[in-house]
């Protein structure tokens, strides 16, 4: 009975350690061919297009490779709040003339990659930035700096988080907001459906902090939607701010589309699990099931082989 009572003891601090410490980091890569860059995670799949030209994001979810949602960036402009709820709001608030700046017509700089590893060599996170400016010759644009700083991290595997930096831009009202205006492309035309600081459309989402910096402080950062003719458009509307701007919105997919019925929503279910879980690979949660089983099996024969012998 003792030595039942050992080895039972034993197979429980077995299996704890086998529960507990068997984590792995989500498969995680990017890669560069004719332009194009892709990032795959074990959750989502971001390929970024356009070379020197305007770049569009085409993301979906890696198990969904038939739904994809493209969001590319299209324009930035001024604009009178003139409701003054700090939000773009198309067709009511009024543009400044001759404020408008066609990303499209910029040359884009895409940076090598900057990937993080642990100590076994996984990645665990990487970064890389688009970079234009509006050249010289532009009298209202002339030492404007665009950039996108983008990261996706094992973490959160189900998103991509894009630091937003504008440097040098000159307002030629000082009452106006600066808007950022991105194009949105939906799998099945599906309209988009604002919650707060999220805009979900099917299973993919744009979020932005209501928040950013600028070299005084904080400024308030509005998000909006609405159509424009057949496109529609995502809008980010930037409180007047003095220097340089930095802003962190997100676009990703959410990982669980059932209804829980008490208003959490799928992002909420994914931070509760991520926050109390570890994050088991596949792999890793077939061999601890493998070591787990072969345990269940060995201990009883070798209580046998105990016994028979006592």
């Amino acid at each position: 009975m003792k030595i039942t009572k050992i080895i039972f003891g034993f197979l429980m601090v077995f299996l704890l350690i086998t529960a507990t410490t068997i984590t792995t980091n989500a498969k995680m890569g990017a890669k560069k061919k004719s332009g194009n860059t892709t990032i795959e995670t074990d959750t989502l799949a971001v390929e970024i297009k356009g070379g020197l030209n305007v770049p569009s994001f085409f993301f979906w979810h890696i198990d969904e490779d038939n739904t994809t949602y493209k969001l590319q960036l299209d324009q930035i402009f001024e604009a009178v709040d003139n409701n003054s709820n700090e939000v773009y709001n198309l067709g009511e608030d009024k543009r400044v003339a001759n404020s408008h700046l066609s990303l499209a017509s910029l040359n884009w700089n895409f940076s090598d990659f900057e990937e993080e590893k642990d100590s076994s060599d996984v990645t665990t996170a990487i970064h890389f930035n688009l970079t234009t400016s509006a050249g010289k010759g532009n009298p209202l644009h002339d030492n404007l700096l665009i950039q996108f700083r983008m990261h996706i991290t094992s973490s959160n595997d189900a998103e991509l988080k894009f630091d937003v930096i504008i440097d040098g831009y000159t307002f030629k009202d000082d009452s106006a907001m600066l808007v950022v205006g991105f194009k949105l492309i939906t799998a099945g035309n599906e309209e988009p459906s604002q919650n707060d600081d999220t805009v979900q459309f099917g299973d993919g989402y744009f979020s932005s902090e209501p928040t950013a910096q600028d070299d005084d402080g904080t400024i308030a950062v509005g998000l909006s939607t609405g159509n424009e003719g057949e496109s529609k458009k995502i809008f980010l509307a930037y409180e007047h701010f003095s220097g340089k701007l930095v802003h962190d919105p997100t676009i990703g997919v959410v990982t669980n589309t059932i209804s829980d019925g008490d208003g959490t929503t799928d992002q909420d279910l994914r931070q509760i699990d991520d926050s109390l879980l570890p994050e088991l690979s596949k792999a890793a949660l077939i061999t601890s099931s493998i070591l787990a089983t072969l345990a269940f099996i060995m201990v009883p024969s070798i209580i046998y082989i105990l016994k028979k012998k006592s």
